[in-house]
């Protein structure tokens, strides 16, 4: 038996805006990805033919300078990932894994000794799933709907996950923004970064009435 995902009624306006909201969300992961991760092999050659082209052409002066360069840059310490990065899960395991270990609601503000988590003290809550469920196999998500209402028992009304599908075309955006081959899936956690995306999202899709399940017998 498997459970499948509901498409929520959602305009294309509202897509629209879920979707730059979203890839808003990533593209501080995108550059990080961009600047700090090596590339691939085949990239790497290119650079590397390229610079040896650039050596033939400059002086032996320039050339020291380039290796004196390019020496500090190796030993300089890699940045930090953004702020929002520990915040987000990407792809289908990342997002399973985190809910399926939500399954426990958080603790209600009234029985926290700090109700105001200071920057970096935010627990990460997974409250929204999007999908590109066009682009995807249904083995890759169909489990979400069971595990976001897993999650969401004990959380207080308007709290609990929702599974969002998003548009064909989202796939190549979210991909892009996050500087990654492919993107389908993309679980977002509470937190004041995401903040206007996660109040959209509450405000403007629904929640499931139910779920719908398929397996043997079930006429699908």
């Amino acid at each position: 038996m498997t459970s499948m995902l509901q498409r929520p009624e959602i305009s294309e306006e509202k897509q629209s805006i879920i979707l730059d909201l979203l890839c808003r969300l990533l593209a501080p992961v995108g550059e990080w990805r961009a600047d700090e991760i090596s590339p691939s092999r085949g990239r790497r050659q290119k650079k590397l033919a390229r610079r040896k082209a650039a050596k033939l052409r400059t002086t032996s002066s320039a050339q020291e300078q380039e290796d004196s360069n390019a020496s500090a840059k190796q030993k300089s310490p890699r940045p930090p990932p953004p702020e929002i990065f520990p915040y987000l899960t990407l792809g289908a395991k990342s997002t399973t894994a985190h809910l399926d270990d939500s399954r426990s609601p958080p603790p209600s503000p009234q029985h926290t000794e700090n109700p105001t988590p200071s920057r970096g003290d935010e627990s990460r809550t997974l409250v929204v799933v999007f999908v590109c469920r066009a682009t995807l196999p249904v083995s890759l998500y169909a489990h979400f709907p069971l595990l976001a209402k897993n999650a969401s028992a004990g959380r207080p009304a308007g709290a609990e996950v929702r599974v969002v599908p998003v548009p064909k075309a989202a796939e190549a955006r979210l991909a892009k923004a996050a500087y990654l081959p492919r993107l389908g899936i993309v679980g977002v956690c509470e937190c004041r970064q995401a903040a206007p995306l996660i109040e959209y999202v509450r405000e403007h899709v629904p929640l499931p009435k139910g779920i719908i399940a398929y397996g043997k017998g079930s006429g699908a």
